[in-house]
């Protein structure tokens, strides 16, 4: 009985995700939207129930810190409802900067491995240039390339709930034979997983 509701609770789950996944491909703009208002929502629950807790237990020093961090997260879930574009930004903004670093990181090894010779030093410094130029074009070309990542991680979460699915219904070799359509925009394409 146990195992049968752990299995119907990852079926559930994966089904949540296959519709996260299809919804992100379908509509990416309203990804942003959605998170800053999740974030915004949970974050003006938690800071109220810091003030609360703050009033509720006498004003002690104690919870000092509830009343701190309770008007911070009821601050910013506030301005995160208000300006939903602002966490979406910033988002974009730290995933170009990891990507440049990560690029630069690996042109310097690249670099080093061409100093001593090393077998596959161009392998690195390709990887390192085009980690470099998706972040520079996810910084500089923002309209542009988020509704395409977002389409992405869409596209990512709706094959692994797809897998997962096949799984369950035909065993471990599910994922072998699955077969589905995936609507991107007006066009539509086949995946053979």
């Amino acid at each position: 009985m146990k195992k049968m509701n752990q299995r119907t609770s990852q079926i559930v789950i994966s089904i949540i995700i296959l519709a996260i996944g299809v919804l992100l491909i379908v509509r990416p703009s309203i990804a942003g939207s959605a998170l800053s208002y999740i974030i915004g929502g949970l974050s003006i629950v938690l800071g109220v129930y810091g003030v609360l807790r703050f009033f509720i237990y006498k004003q002690t020093a104690s919870v000092l810190t509830d009343f701190v961090s309770g008007a911070t997260l009821l601050t910013v879930g506030i301005y995160f409802i208000i300006n939903t574009g602002f966490l979406p930004s910033i988002i974009f903004v730290l995933i170009s900067i990891i990507l440049v670093v990560n690029g630069f990181l690996f042109i310097g090894r690249a670099l080093t491995y061409s100093k001593y010779k090393g077998g596959a030093w161009w392998l690195n410094l390709i990887i390192g240039v085009v980690l470099v130029g998706l972040g520079i074009a996810i910084l500089f070309f923002k309209d542009t390339t988020e509704p395409l990542f977002i389409r992405l991680i869409g596209a990512s979460l709706s094959v692994a709930a797809i897998v997962d699915l096949a799984s369950y219904a035909f065993g471990k070799k599910g994922w072998i034979i699955t077969l589905f359509l995936l609507p991107i925009s007006h066009k539509s394409i086949i995946i053979i997983v």
